[in-house]
């Protein structure tokens, strides 16, 4: 009932509104649906927007991977699939003229890791166990090679460089024989010079840069490109494991290994010149050094060029030889590289300039002779000679308060009087004078093929005073380099040479690619001329200014030079030089010394002479240039001279006293440095020697000093000259009896071994002269050892006591000859 009376209620009442309501009803549902489909497609036209943005930027983003950048990837995926690996070439060798290398290449190692991919194929090691080995070969901590080998994330470590070859053999060995990968061996080239310091500022070095090696100086940076080669290059499928697999072809872009450059210097000659240079550098402490050319003269072939100081190429950024090394430890890094740069690394003879002073004279001479405004028995007064109110010429001698007077060209030659070379320049003119010096070729560089030549400086706008002063060789500079060519020019009857160090280039299997031919650069004197200068150079050498060139059997002709440093904080000190050709009749080298600014202001050219004879008699006896001795030259060689006291000096001290006196000095204990005082020498004051006889210094007690053993040489069968050379060469003395003209019959101490302990040593030396039988350079029976018969304990002395040994005496001992 009451369900009934509600629906009544909820009815309308009047049938015509119910009808009514459904319309609008339904027009209310329409608009639902309608709403609900427009939502509908703005939704969808939006996703289709979305869709299609998307996609356009898809598109886009495949266009710019497939098309634009499909090389960038295309080369990004093959890179983790193929690699490209450089073929570094084999830099050449530098040699000398004979075939010795000089400069070759070996390799040290760099080794690295990717640790994920470290372990053993065949599971024989243990990550513990590979990185212990690996840790032996490379000479590193075993705890920090297994932290790196456990850092699975790296993509690379390196372990370790610069490890020699047989520690790469044993690591290489070691991965091969268990398999395992993962570890990178790369070979790094590295500069090795066989004779450290020989010829340092001509051969040069090369630095490092990655896997390859630059030349930096010399040789080295000079022909660089033509040692370098080209590289090639290998392309590789590989995989992180084991590098390159096994069946896939490599493409491949060949090397060109570098050519070798054979050097026209001579090992021989180049040692030479050093070792003399070098006993000139310890006795007279040049500020500047020490320079030395040695040229043939009708090439213009260097055979030897050195500077001093020097250093070892297979360290030149280490302390240098000659340098104390207490010094070095106290400069700073930048000092120490501004030294190296200006002082060691520095080729003088082609990059310092100096004033040439008197060995010019031997240029003004060739001018006025070719001009025809001399001639060699031409009076001149020797008087100073006033050029303008500021400059009056005198001669040297002035300063023994006089000078020569009248003399002729050919003795003011000889003394080397300013006065006349000035009256010569002025005949010539201004003009005509540096006409001459500019084909000389000292306006400009002479082509040497090295780095860093310079010139010398001359004035481009030359008044009287600048003439007149240049005659004698000073207000103007030349380098080292352009004098010796222009004397070679003179020796060879008047064609001047370019210099040439290179003398050609060859491949590894020593074929000749290249030859660098003597190259005549023009005429600048006749051979009339020349013939007349090298007259008069030869009677300075045996009456002149350079006698102390003189060296017997040997023709020397030359001429000497003192030139004086007028300004600066140098002012009052000295260039010295010699500038000389031999043998005279057959000319075969030109030598050039200069000592650049001595230490002693009191000394004179004669320094340098006797370095260059030195060099000069070396040199011709190597080249085999027979000696014709006179009967003066033996007087000469025979000649015994009392050597100086020196005990009590400085070891410095000491080797210049010496040194001065014509005498060889050798060091007798290792470490010994230049401020050590001289104990005793062997032998000893008052000995006295052949010239350029052996003096051992020593700076400890004589009581407790073992003494510097020599072996004894074999003297049987040579002449004099051949005994002073190898008692030379071998650290002794000795003393002739009988014919010197003749050859050694006999000599005691003998030559021979011995069996130490056996009683069959050789009969021990005895006084060698009379004259020296109180001396303390007799040899004590005592002083008779035997090389490395040292005792040893055990079976070991037993079985060094059986082996015979050469004889040996302490160094300086003298050693009495027999010749007939």
């Amino acid at each position: 009932m009451n369900e009934q009376q509600s629906r009544k209620k909820a009815a309308p009442d009047d049938p015509s509104k119910a009808l009514l309501s459904r319309p609008h009803d339904h027009e209310s549902s329409e608009e639902n649906r309608s709403t609900l489909s427009i939502k509908k497609k703005v939704w969808v036209f939006l996703v289709g927007i979305i869709a299609t943005i998307f996609a356009v930027i898809l598109v886009a983003e495949l266009y710019e991977l497939q098309v634009v950048s499909h090389d960038k990837y295309a080369l990004l995926a093959s890179q983790m699939h193929w690699r490209r690996i450089r073929d570094v070439p084999i830099r050449g060798d530098i040699l000398d003229v004979n075939g010795n290398v000089l400069a070759s290449t070996t390799y040290e190692y760099t080794i690295g890791v990717t640790p994920k991919d470290v372990r053993s194929i065949k599971g024989t090691v243990t990550p513990e166990e590979i990185s212990a080995k690996m840790a032996e070969y490379l000479h590193l901590d075993p705890a920090s090679v297994l932290k790196s080998l456990q850092n699975k994330d790296a993509t690379y470590i390196q372990l370790a460089k610069k490890i020699n070859r047989d520690d790469m053999e044993l690591l290489k060995s070691f991965l091969s024989e268990n398999n395992i990968g993962g570890v990178k061996i790369d070979p790094v080239p590295k500069r090795y010079y066989v004779y450290s310091d020989l010829a340092a500022q001509v051969v040069g070095y090369a630095d490092q840069s990655n896997t390859t090696l630059i030349g930096q100086y010399g040789i080295e940076a000079y022909y660089n490109s033509i040692l370098s080669g080209t590289e090639g290059y290998t392309y590789v499928e590989v995989d992180n494991y084991s590098g390159a697999l096994p069946y896939s072809p490599p493409t491949t872009i060949e090397k060109t290994d570098g050519y070798n450059v054979v050097l026209n210097i001579d090992l021989n000659i180049q040692k030479i010149a050093e070792k003399t240079c070098e006993e000139a550098y310890y006795a007279y402490s040049p500020k500047e050094g020490v320079s030395a050319i040695v040229m043939d003269p009708y090439t213009g072939a260097v055979l030897a060029m050195v500077s001093t100081p020097d250093f070892d190429l297979n360290a030149p950024r280490a302390c240098p030889p000659m340098m104390n090394s207490f010094l070095w430890e106290s400069l700073s890094e930048a000092d120490r590289m501004d030294y190296l740069m200006s002082s060691v690394w520095r080729n003088r003879a082609i990059s310092d300039t100096y004033e040439p002073g008197s060995t010019f004279k031997v240029l003004t001479t060739a001018i006025a002779l070719e001009e025809g405004l001399t001639y060699e028995d031409e009076l001149f007064s020797d008087a100073p000679i006033e050029v303008s109110e500021m400059h009056t010429i005198s001669c040297w001698r002035e300063h023994d308060g006089g000078n020569h007077g009248i003399e002729t060209l050919k003795q003011a030659f000889e003394r080397s009087c300013n006065p006349i070379f000035v009256q010569l320049a002025q005949r010539i003119g201004i003009k005509k004078y540096y006409q001459y010096v500019r084909n000389f070729g000292f306006y400009e560089k002479t082509g040497v093929d090295l780095p860093a030549e310079e010139i010398g400086i001359f004035h481009l706008n030359p008044n009287i005073v600048d003439l007149s002063t240049l005659s004698f060789g000073e207000s103007s500079t030349v380098t080292p380099l352009q004098l010796a060519n222009v004397y070679c020019a003179l020796v060879n009857g008047g064609t001047l040479m370019k210099p040439q160090l290179a003398k050609y280039l060859t491949d590894s299997y020593g074929n000749i690619i290249k030859e660098f031919k003597p190259q005549p650069m023009k005429t600048i004197f006749s051979e009339l001329t020349a013939d007349r200068v090298k007259a008069m150079m030869k009677t300075v050498v045996t009456e002149g200014t350079g006698t102390a060139g003189y060296v017997e059997g040997y023709r020397v002709a030359g001429k000497t030079s003192t030139s004086t440093i007028d300004v600066g904080d140098d002012k009052g000190m000295h260039v010295l030089s010699f500038g000389c050709y031999a043998p005279y009749d057959n000319p075969e080298i030109v030598v050039l010394v200069v000592i650049n600014k001595p230490e002693d202001k009191e000394l004179g050219s004669s320094a340098a002479t006797k370095v260059a004879a030195r060099i000069v008699a070396d040199t011709l006896e190597y080249m085999d240039v027979k000696r014709i001795l006179t009967a003066d030259d033996y007087k000469k060689m025979t000649t015994k001279y009392k050597f100086p006291e020196v005990v009590g000096m400085t070891i410095k001290e000491a080797r210049r006293t010496l040194y001065k006196e014509g005498f060889t000095v050798l060091i007798g204990e290792d470490n010994m440095t230049d401020d050590q005082t001289v104990t005793f020498t062997f032998p000893a004051s008052p000995s006295i020697l052949y010239r350029n006889g052996t003096i051992v210094l020593y700076s400890t007690e004589q009581e407790t000093t073992i003494q510097r053993q020599v072996m004894v040489p074999d003297f049987t069968g040579k002449n004099i000259n051949e005994c002073l050379r190898l008692a030379a060469d071998s650290g002794v003395n000795v003393t002739i009896r009988g014919n010197s003209e003749g050859v050694v019959i006999s000599q005691n101490p003998e030559y021979g071994y011995a069996v130490p302990g056996n009683g069959d040593e050789s009969e021990p030396p005895v006084s060698p002269d009379q004259e020296l039988a109180d001396s303390s350079s007799a040899i004590d029976p005592d002083d008779v050892d035997v090389a490395d018969g040292g005792t040893t304990d055990g079976d070991e002395q037993g079985n060094q006591a059986n082996v015979p040994q050469r004889i040996t005496v302490p160094a300086g001992t003298i050693i009495e000859l027999i010749m007939e």
